[in-house]
């Protein structure tokens, strides 16, 4: 807090020797959620725009956040997802997802959205399997039953054993979930090339 050095009604900003507390303490300031492994993550990128431009205001690290974990773009795309068998159990979907230019259709099943995308990379790309996930609400408080779904999985990358934390944020439960899991693959991507 500011005002434990003496800094009353300053907010806390973000400069190129700030770390990945700092990120962590903004995001979650905000009333958006945010782990420490998204923190570190964060942190080069804010550190190397805050080198050029500044303290950066948390309406910038927002942005960030938004680009970097909320929409990631990547060699991911959901083309088409529609669901043709619809029981208690197991559900059946055509699902068409462009990867790297690469148009993959095929039909899979689970027991929801999320296991049968992943079966389907898992026949057709590469090995991931699903960690956890869970559903929280943004700005309940504020806009009350129009608040937003927040999706969070954890997806594990099994050949190159990378983990992490993936999000979705949507009006729509099913379609956060969709963003949730091709936020996931497009961020395993990226941090697969970066560690290359």
């Amino acid at each position: 807090e500011p005002a434990l050095i003496g800094r009353e009604g300053e907010s806390l900003g973000f400069t190129s020797q700030s770390g990945k507390t700092a990120v962590y303490e903004i995001i979650n300031s905000t009333g958006y959620p945010i782990t420490m492994e998204e923190a570190i993550y964060l942190q080069p990128i804010l550190k190397k725009m805050a080198e050029v431009q500044g303290e950066l205001s948390s309406e910038k690290i927002m942005s960030v956040y938004n680009d970097e974990i909320i929409n990631v773009k990547g060699p991911f795309r959901l083309l088409k997802f529609e669901n043709i068998d619809k029981n208690e159990e197991i559900e059946k979907y055509f699902i068409s997802i462009n990867f790297n230019g690469k148009i993959i259709e095929d039909i899979a099943s689970g027991r929801g959205p999320i296991e049968s995308i992943i079966n389907l990379i898992k026949i057709k790309v590469k090995e991931i399997k699903l960690i956890s996930y869970k559903q929280i609400a943004i700005d309940e408080n504020e806009l009350g039953s129009k608040a937003k779904a927040m999706t969070v999985i954890q997806l594990w990358d099994v050949a190159r054993d990378i983990r992490i934390t993936c999000r979705g944020l949507h009006d729509d439960t099913a379609k956060a979930n969709l963003k949730a899991i091709f936020n996931g693959l497009n961020l395993l991507e990226k941090i697969s090339n970066k560690n290359s």
